[in-house]
């Protein structure tokens, strides 16, 4: 099945505002990340993050903070690795 065939089955299934995207851009001492929905609602606006276990902590928070009030079905992760330091977030998540 193709991603967008999944996608499609799961708004059919759950609605738009339960399927949420996080997304993330790498840098070697931030990374900025966004919340959204499957109607393109900003449910966090961008948002950069130190890589060290404070930024870690906050990033914990703000995400936690939007499944409390959205409580979505599904959540995808989505990150454009650079070199190696992504590695660290990934297995934060």
């Amino acid at each position: 099945m193709m991603n967008y065939e999944v996608l499609k089955a799961l708004f059919k299934e759950y609605g738009h505002e339960k399927v949420l995207f996080v997304g993330f851009d790498i840098g070697k001492y931030h990374h900025v990340v966004s919340v959204w929905n499957g109607y393109k609602d900003t449910l966090l606006s961008p948002y950069t993050f130190s890589t060290d276990e404070t930024g870690y902590r906050e990033l914990t928070r703000l995400i936690n903070e939007v499944i409390n009030r959205v409580k979505p079905k599904h959540i995808y992760f989505g990150c454009e690795p650079s070199g190696h330091y992504y590695l660290n977030l990934m297995n934060k998540l």
